[in-house]
């Protein structure tokens, strides 16, 4: 490997590795919350919240739809956080969310019901599938 091609590598490297929590991660589709252990559906990674919004109140399946629609930075990976990751979405990037709605989790609790979260105090509960509620979309990678 030549210096060129060496350089060109540190770059990279440096491209990928991740920002500050709470700021924006260039080429990732979000903001940097941090690192999330393995949780019951998803392997330990970055997690990034997408920064794409809506004022709009959804049924659960209609949030799942939204979220898997959001395409930021060439990622189409996005997703409506697990019951888990919506807690480290409060911890580090309330400020990110408005506070005032509860928001849909993927987080299924039988048949007709899901998780959500309110990120004003970081409670969470579950409701009825078929309630509205906001959404914000998420994606987690392992580099």
């Amino acid at each position: 490997m030549n210096s060129t091609q060496v350089a060109a590598a540190a770059a990279e490297v440096t491209h990928t590795q991740p920002p500050a929590i709470g700021e924006y991660w260039p080429g990732q589709g979000g903001i940097y919350l941090g690192e999330a252990v393995e949780d019951e559906n998803y392997p330990q990674g970055y997690l990034v919240l997408c920064e794409a919004t809506t004022d709009k109140r959804f049924k659960w399946a209609a949030a799942i739809d939204w979220a898997a629609a959001q395409t930021v930075d060439g990622h189409t990976d996005f997703r409506l956080p697990s019951r888990f990751e919506a807690a480290l979405i409060y911890a580090n990037g309330r400020k990110h969310v408005d506070t005032g709605p509860w928001y849909w989790t993927g987080t299924p609790q039988g048949a007709s019901c899901a998780w959500y979260c309110f990120f004003n105090l970081g409670s969470q509960g579950y409701g009825t599938v078929s309630s509205a509620g906001a959404a914000r979309a998420v994606r987690r990678f392992v580099l």
